[in-house]
């Protein structure tokens, strides 16, 4: 089990600049001279009578077993060391964080690193100057690095723009696939029954069908192609359980051959048929239909973000931020995306409008006002329209 206190010990001792109130001897109690150490006496496991005292300072204490109940820093210390050395430390584990998630890089990571320094600002920005004048040395090394890695996360995110509407335009056509696979574009009332059942255990469809779209989807981002044979050879996986899956018409079979051997060879036919003179075309039309909307929206969103995708891809883009309100310049398909992944709920705000001029950013930002009833800059239109006019 981890030493709690030892933890907090070790981070006090890094974040604070005076270390005196850890390092003073003060009197321990413990029940017997094997006993855990106890901050109190009257701690309800220490025993009132025959324990021990021992006199230790707060670091040293905290390198022996220890009460989980009464040795707590935050009670050793002032109450602003303890939110001062608190704040610092966990600006810095999430500045950790971010620095692990960059690593990983992709759209998942990079929004998840965002996220993390985001929260280390918010955090650091939360000191008082009298918390801050207790942890001087940390604030400002925190502040350096928060710097650095906010920089390195806009310059990683920016890599994510080039690709961003192939990206956004393959995760629209995934998204309503894995929120229902029997939203398959194109499909016929007997085309998930006729492909039959997915029998991988690592993915969630019920259907084969549902599995080989996304595998091509996956694969369309990178070259048409490979993502038509990526489809094709799943159909190696295809089982026939049902004999249901032969409900389609076929040709009388030429010459001496079996029931069994003419059934399968028809309906493994048919299976590559439907793929590509049907199915395969309708996904091509629907992909390059999303990937055709390049022209440049602006987005408004007011609130917090939900999704580590939509960081990623509003730092990639031109924008701003202005307390709850968040802009940015992108493509028709990204902010197709992100307000399919933003607006959840009736309460959320997500709006898109036509695109506009960066330096308009700031003043739409100041004037967009929609929790405002009577705003006349409810609308974020309305603000775009008020600022061109500016």
């Amino acid at each position: 089990m981890a030493n709690r206190f030892r933890e907090d010990v070790e981070a006090a001792m890094a974040h604070l600049d005076n270390h005196d109130e850890l390092t003073k001897e003060r009197t321990w109690y413990r029940n017997g001279p094997r006993g855990s150490l106890h901050s109190r006496q009257g701690c309800y496991k220490c025993e009132t009578w025959g324990n021990t005292k021992i006199t230790l300072n707060v670091v040293a204490a905290a390198k022996k077993r220890c009460c989980v109940s009464c040795c707590d820093v935050d009670e050793l210390i002032t109450n602003a060391a303890a939110r001062g050395y608190t704040k610092a430390n966990s600006a810095a584990r999430s500045l950790n964080l971010a620095e692990a998630d960059l690593a990983k890089a992709g759209t998942d990571g990079i929004g998840v690193a965002i996220s993390h320094i985001e929260s280390a600002a918010d955090v650091l920005a939360g000191l008082t100057e009298s918390e801050k004048d207790l942890v001087t040395r940390s604030f400002e090394a925190t502040s350096e690095r928060l710097k650095v890695l906010r920089t390195q996360a806009i310059a990683a995110a920016g890599t994510l723009r080039e690709g961003a509407i192939t990206w956004a335009a393959s995760a629209l056509s995934r998204r309503v696939v894995l929120r229902d696979e029997s939203n398959i574009p194109g499909i016929e009332p007997t085309d998930l029954l006729v492909f039959g059942p997915n029998r991988s255990k690592t993915s969630q469809f019920e259907f084969l069908l549902g599995r080989i779209y996304l595998r091509w989807n996956r694969y369309r981002v990178e070259d048409k192609t490979k993502a038509d044979q990526a489809a094709l050879t799943l159909l190696e996986d295809a089982v026939m359980t049902d004999p249901k899956q032969l409900d389609f018409p076929v040709e009388t079979p030429g010459g001496n051959v079996t029931l069994l051997a003419w059934s399968m060879t028809a309906w493994r036919n048919e299976l590559q048929k439907r793929l590509t003179e049907r199915l395969i075309p309708l996904w091509e039309m629907n992909y390059s239909h999303l990937a055709a909307q390049t022209s440049t929206k602006l987005i408004g969103i007011h609130g917090d973000i939900s999704r580590d995708e939509t960081r990623s891809l509003l730092a990639a883009h031109p924008g701003v931020t202005r307390g709850g309100t968040r802009l940015a310049l992108v493509p028709e398909v990204v902010a197709a995306f992100i307000q399919a992944n933003e607006k959840r709920w009736t309460t959320d705000t997500v709006e898109i409008v036509e695109g506009c001029e960066p330096d308009l950013l700031e003043t739409v930002a100041a004037l967009w006002d929609p929790l405002t009833r009577e705003s006349e800059f409810k609308q974020l239109e309305a603000a775009l329209h008020a600022a061109s006019a500016v």
